[in-house]
């Protein structure tokens, strides 16, 4: 295509004269104002860590060296990327319409759910692959260079897999927080727990109060929940030393029992074995408890 050709197919202009001079002249009337525009674009994509700078930022390359070259070398410069100025010139036009701070925010929220959530959520034992589905789509429009074109869609799936995130965290904060109460309601009912003095009361609750968790994980919620009865046997054994000083002594059975009982002679020498520890501690003046 002719310099001619191409100034009116980029910038829907004809040059008044075909000579070199004045065809240059023109071409760096018409590019000057866009280098502008190409700038700011690629500035707000690249200020937010949004994809398709690349694209202006080639333009803006071969604007400067047309704005800069002598005329032959203008001319030929935009023979052979009028094409991609053009491309970066509407890609820019369509990033500063859409790219609106409320569509960035949105952009923010969309890349956390990607990089944040999903990842949690994959970590489920029950995720279904139509939640997969969406966040692999989501993934690849926010990838893609053309995404503000698909900024609605976008928000959808956004939203549609953080209100899938925010019911489950909300069931597994609920379950964490129903296994604490039960917790300490077990500890209360416990004997001697009213004989205690309430620094000990303290020291012994503490554990079994969770703290809010509005920035907790799944897993770490879901942890939290499996710790609430290692943590009460804790606190019931610390009750009962309390009151008994270090007269009580606490068994732990598991050692006795490994990895599983398969016969009735294992479970007759565990159940030995057991009898035997006791009876020893109990000889020595020891108060037995079994964990």
């Amino acid at each position: 295509m002719l310099a001619g050709d191409a100034l009116k197919d980029t910038f829907g202009v004809l040059a008044k004269e075909l000579n070199a001079t004045t065809l240059a002249q023109e071409l760096r009337r018409q590019i000057g104002p866009k280098v502008d525009e190409l700038a700011a674009a690629q500035s707000l994509l690249a200020s937010n860590r949004l994809p398709g700078g690349q694209m202006l930022d080639a333009a803006i390359g071969f604007s400067r060296v047309i704005l800069k070259a002598t005329d032959e070398d203008a001319i030929g410069t935009f023979n052979d990327t009028h094409r991609a100025i053009k491309d970066a010139i509407k890609r820019a036009t369509e990033v500063a319409q859409s790219v609106t701070d409320p569509h960035i925010k949105d952009l923010e929220e969309a890349a956390r759910i990607v990089r944040q959530v999903w990842p949690e959520l994959r970590g489920e034992a029950d995720w279904t692959p139509a939640l997969e589905e969406r966040a692999v789509v989501l993934a690849d429009r926010i990838d893609r260079e053309t995404f503000f074109r698909d900024l609605h869609d976008i928000e959808i799936d956004t939203q549609f897999i953080a209100n899938h995130y925010r019911e489950r965290h909300r069931t597994a904060l609920a379950q964490r927080d129903a296994a604490f109460e039960a917790a300490r309601i077990q500890l209360r009912a416990t004997a001697g727990f009213d004989r205690l003095t309430p620094g000990q009361l303290d020291a012994l609750l503490r554990p079994l109060t969770p703290l809010p968790a509005p920035g907790s994980t799944l897993a770490h919620l879901r942890s939290e929940t499996e710790a609430a009865s290692p943590r009460l046997r804790f606190a019931i054994a610390e009750l009962r030393r309390i009151l008994e000083g270090e007269r009580l002594i606490a068994v732990d059975l598991a050692p006795y029992f490994g990895a599983g009982l398969e016969t009735e002679a294992e479970l007759d020498q565990a159940l030995k074995d057991i009898r035997e520890r006791c009876a020893a501690l109990i000889l020595a003046g020891k108060k037995v408890v079994l964990a």
